[in-house]
């Protein structure tokens, strides 16, 4: 294969898009990265086949670069086409990862609906797509995610367990009966209807549907009996990103914060003991304005779609630049 020279990659990009160089050096790139997942659990038709890497290499330029603006920034930001490669693999990556994860989550959902029509412990509201208990008269409804997510926390589920990646189980880590309990006492906390919506926004947070655990074949992992009922998801070991990368992108993120947003995340981390008042009591701003300013930074990590350790390592980075400004001024 030869390795297309990079500014080639950048005059076709702006003379038509994505052309025969980029696609085939994308393609090249997700051929060699499904070659180390299993076909019958990543593949659309079990094999990885023309067919089975071409409609991912569609979907991965389509959905995951250029809807996003994700390559013309990488075109625009990097300077090597190995730094390029690095990065859209460490993308499919992930964006094959969470294909798998699409399936937990649909399966999850499932679950919920069935355990809502057919327990008799669980009601509708007022015939709507709203949920209560049994037995209730009228009730008002919850319109907040957080007092869903935080009624279901004060619910203690069992130890995670996640099914090994040949396994042919998809179900999300809860049993039926804690799934059930877990519904219940949260409706029973809140002692009010919750539309179903909101019921599964608020799973994604409980269950952590939101990423996905990666155990790295390079380190030792406790083997078990496959009749075991503990079971990993085994990754094929993957290089974990340069670090001269996550600087690239630590920077990216603070050139798009505003100052106030800056000074924020600079004060709270500062803080030995850090709340939302305290905060805003040193800001002169308000909790809400704070909360929102970290959620902003927050969902800057969650859009570059990390791994946990990359995630904390981007956190640091992001930090100490904010920091840095802080004291500058």
């Amino acid at each position: 294969m030869i390795t297309p020279n990079f500014q080639a990659l950048i005059l076709e990009y702006q003379s038509e898009g994505v052309g025969e160089i980029l696609y085939t050096f994308i393609w090249n790139i997700v051929l060699s990265a499904t070659r180390r997942y299993p076909a019958a659990h990543y593949s659309s038709n079990g094999i990885w086949d023309e067919d089975a890497i071409g409609g991912l290499c569609h979907d991965f330029i389509i959905e995951k670069l250029l809807r996003t603006g994700l390559l013309e920034h990488y075109l625009i930001a990097l300077e090597t086409t190995e730094q390029l490669h690095r990065a859209l693999q460490r993308d499919f990556r992930h964006f094959l990862i969470n294909r798998r994860k699409k399936d937990e989550f649909q399966n999850l959902v499932r679950r919920v609906r069935q355990i809502l029509n057919n327990n008799p412990n669980f009601a509708n509201c007022n015939g709507s797509n709203q949920w209560g208990l049994y037995g209730w008269d009228s009730r008002t409804i919850v319109q907040k995610l957080e007092e869903v997510v935080q009624a279901m926390y004060k619910v203690v589920l069992p130890p995670v367990t996640r099914y090994k990646i040949t396994s042919r189980k998809i179900d999300h880590l809860i049993s039926t009966p804690d799934l059930e309990r877990l519904l219940l006492n949260t409706l029973r906390d809140l002692d009010r209807c919750v539309d179903f919506g909101l019921i599964i926004q608020s799973l994604r947070f409980r269950m952590n549907v939101l990423d996905i655990q990666e155990f790295s074949m390079d380190e030792v992992l406790d083997i078990r009996d496959e009749n075991s009922q503990s079971y990993v998801e085994v990754i094929p070991a993957a290089q974990e990103i340069a670090m001269i990368e996550l600087v690239d992108i630590a920077q990216r993120i603070y050139s798009q914060l505003s100052t106030r947003q800056r000074h924020t995340l600079a004060l709270y981390l500062s803080l030995e003991d850090a709340t939302l008042e305290i905060a805003s009591n040193r800001l002169g701003i308000s909790k809400g304005t704070v909360k929102n300013d970290l959620n902003r930074v927050t969902e800057f990590i969650a859009a570059a779609e990390l791994t946990e350790e990359e995630a904390q390592k981007l956190f640091e980075q992001l930090s100490e630049l904010c920091a840095d400004a802080d004291r500058e001024n």
